[in-house]
């Protein structure tokens, strides 16, 4: 198989941590893999974009489950990661018995995922402003 990156990051977002394990492939046969924890507070989310680059990783993959991973994804995007969200269900069909973030890491490394659609800013606002509305609507509907 071709390497899409060099060094590819994949990253198992949940609600107090981010696990972020980085592959790179520096011509051998065994490629190394190096896996962290960092905190998906601010503090934590800082030390992520620093680590990141200081591994020389290329790209990064996350799954788009639940609310979290938009946070690390504007930090990183921000800071100029070239960061791929990715459908949970396409990713987790042909895992195996390894952890997350590592299983994505190789799918970044090999160019295996397709990205999802991610809305801009402006959009991401304008849908939780309409979904917050329709939940007071409901609310005083039961009233």
């Amino acid at each position: 198989m071709r390497y899409t990156h060099a060094a590819a990051a994949g990253l198992d977002v949940h609600k107090m941590q981010v696990t972020a394990t980085v592959r790179t492939h520096a011509g051998r046969e065994v490629p190394l893999v190096e896996t962290r924890e960092f905190s998906a507070l601010a503090s934590g989310l800082f030390l992520l974009v620093q680590w990141l680059p200081g591994l020389r990783a290329g790209g990064a993959v996350m799954e788009a489950t639940g609310v979290y991973w938009e946070k690390v994804y504007d930090i990183l995007s921000h800071a100029g990661l070239d960061v791929m969200v990715v459908n949970a269900q396409h990713v987790k069909q042909i895992k195996g018995h390894i952890a997350d973030s590592v299983w994505l890491s190789r799918i970044c490394q090999f160019g295996l995922a397709s990205p999802s659609l991610v809305l801009q800013k402006f959009f991401l606002d304008l849908r939780g402003l309409s979904r917050y509305r329709r939940a007071l609507i409901e609310q005083q509907a039961r009233s």
